[in-house]
């Protein structure tokens, strides 16, 4: 979480996503930045829990990654998400068990939309520059909110080491079928 230290990497090939507002027209981004038009949160929110468990949170609204003429296009290896990536430096290199995913229930959430499928993406170095660990594809069901995916010790017959970043590529999105 960003209260431990860890931070949204805005640079480079694994560079998170733009956020909606961050790629809307000119105008739009201005009523935005002046508070006359709420466009969504930053992408630090997705890590900061929630004061109270199925209360509308502070959610990181995304447009589709490769939608709009501000979105980031770096590479197209297969390591970014269809509609979106969240990249984060950890604050120390861990051991990663898992991932929780959590998001407001469809039924009190504004509009109809959450993440659906996504991978889980690692790297050794802080700025997510050298080889991928690809440690998972996952499914999102929004119906449930709270969820915990287990990641696997190893890869390819290879103990997955100790990660200094990790990605999560969102590749498709519930209510944008």
């Amino acid at each position: 979480s960003v209260v431990h230290g860890a931070r949204v990497l805005r640079r480079g090939p694994r560079a998170t996503s733009l956020s909606l507002y961050e790629s809307l027209p000119l105008i739009n981004r201005v009523l935005a930045y002046s508070n006359l038009r709420f466009y969504g949160h930053p992408p630090e929110v997705a890590l900061r829990p929630t004061a109270t468990m199925y209360a509308k949170g502070h959610c990181w609204s995304f447009g589709d990654e490769f939608s709009s003429s501000r979105a980031r296009r770096q590479t197209q290896d297969g390591l970014r998400g269809e509609y979106a990536t969240l990249t984060v430096a950890l604050s120390q290199e861990v051991t990663v068990t898992e991932v929780m995913i959590d998001h407001a229930p469809r039924s009190i959430a504004a509009g109809n939309s959450a993440l659906k499928m996504f991978r889980v993406i690692g790297y050794e170095d802080i700025g997510a520059f050298g080889e991928p660990w690809e440690l998972g594809s996952f499914e999102y069901d929004s119906k449930l909110g709270l969820q915990t995916f287990e990641i696997p010790t190893s890869v390819g017959g290879a103990d997955v080491p100790k990660l200094k970043a990790v990605s999560l590529a969102v590749d498709s999105n519930w209510g944008a079928e």
